[in-house]
C-alpha cells in the first residue's frame, strides 16, 4: 500500500558515508519541490563526503532545506526521531 509522506509520516533521507552526496542533495531538492516531508538522518563519514564531494556545506544544506518545512534533520543516536521506533509506519508495504 503507497501512504503520503505526511509531517507525521516523513520519507526517510539517510545518508551512509559511501560516495553519493550529490544524489541525496537532489533527491531531497526534488522531494521538496514535490511537497513531501522528509526526516533526513546523516552519518559522521557522510558528512565527512559531503564536504569532499560538494561546493555548499552540510551545514547550508541543512539550513536551507529546514528553512522550507519540510525537512527535519536528525542526528545519529537521537533516540526521540521517528525511524529510530519499532512503531514508526512504513511507506510502502
Amino acid at each position: 500500500m503507497n501512504k503520503e509522506s505526511t509531517v507525521d509520516n516523513p520519507l526517510v533521507v539517510g545518508m551512509s558515508g559511501a560516495s553519493g552526496s550529490i544524489i541525496a542533495s537532489k533527491l531531497v531538492d526534488a522531494l521538496i519541490e514535490r511537497d513531501i516531508q522528509v526526516a533526513l538522518i546523516a552519518s559522521h563519514a557522510s558528512r565527512i563526503v559531503w564536504k569532499q564531494e560538494m561546493d555548499e556545506s552540510f551545514g547550508e544544506f541543512i539550513e536551507r532545506t529546514i528553512q522550507t518545512g519540510k525537512v527535519k534533520n536528525y542526528q545519529i543516536g537521537d533516540i526521540q526521531a521517528p525511524m529510530a521506533s519499532g512503531t514508526y509506519s512504513e511507506l510502502y508495504r
